[in-house]
Order: C-alpha cells, then sequence, then structure tokens
C-alpha cells in the first residue's frame, strides 16, 4: 500500500497544474509518467510473469513459485488500457500543443494508471 501511495504522489508532482485542468500536459510530463509507470507497474508485472505459469489446479507456493493465469491476462489487459490511454494523450498533445481538451484524456490515463496499480497490489505482485 505504501508504494500505491508513492507512486500517486510521483504521478502528482509529475503532472503540476494539470490536475487542476488550468495548464494542459507537455510531452514531457507524458514521456515522465510513462516511465514512472514503466517502473512502477510494468516491471513488477513482467517479473511476475517470468515465473512461468502455473500449472492447472495449482498454487504458487514458496518453494514451486508460479504465475496465475488469470491475474497474467488482468494484468495484460490493464497494462493495454494504461498503453492505449497513455498514447492518445501523447497523440493529441503532439496535435494540439497547450491545448486545455487533452486534459480529459490525461484523467483516463490517470485513471487507466491507478486502476493497473491497485490490480497489482490486490493480486500480491506489489
Amino acid at each position: 500500500m505504501k508504494k500505491l501511495i508513492v507512486f500517486f504522489i510521483a504521478a502528482s508532482s509529475l503532472v503540476g497544474c494539470a490536475a487542476l485542468n488550468t495548464q494542459a500536459p507537455s510531452l514531457k510530463t507524458v514521456y515522465e509518467i510513462r516511465a514512472s509507470y514503466d517502473a512502477a507497474f510494468l516491471a513488477p508485472a513482467a517479473n511476475y510473469r517470468k515465473l512461468g505459469l502455473c500449472a492447472s489446479g495449482t498454487k504458487s507456493s514458496l518453494k514451486a513459485p508460479c504465475a496465475d493465469p488469470a491475474i497474467v491476462r488482468k494484468l495484460q489487459v490493464a497494462d493495454q488500457q494504461v498503453e492505449m490511454a497513455l498514447d492518445n494523450v501523447e497523440i493529441f498533445t503532439r496535435a494540439h500543443p497547450g491545448d486545455l481538451g487533452v486534459n480529459g484524456l490525461y484523467d483516463a490515463a490517470i485513471l487507466a494508471i491507478t486502476e493497473a496499480e491497485q490490480l497489482a497490489v490486490a493480486s500480491g505482485i506489489k
């Protein structure tokens, strides 16, 4: 839970005034958020997946760690949603620099990241 709180604080500090809808996020902000997401979510999710999938009817243990296929699939779906949301913010920001219309897309990206983080914590991989 502490990691989740730290992640939110870091994401909020990266956003600056954009969270208040008074300024559009810059491409630099989008890149920083993507890098933070990669470190905070993708790295642990990838390490979890590298354990190898649990055989049908078995569970992970200290002696034989493995990745639950259902959790792996949920993590993959969450990652796809985050990547799509971040791509949308980046595309819009490139096409319309400084336009406040990007804030809705930005908020959707932050929500997708939040949900992915919550899934990782709930699944026990973080």
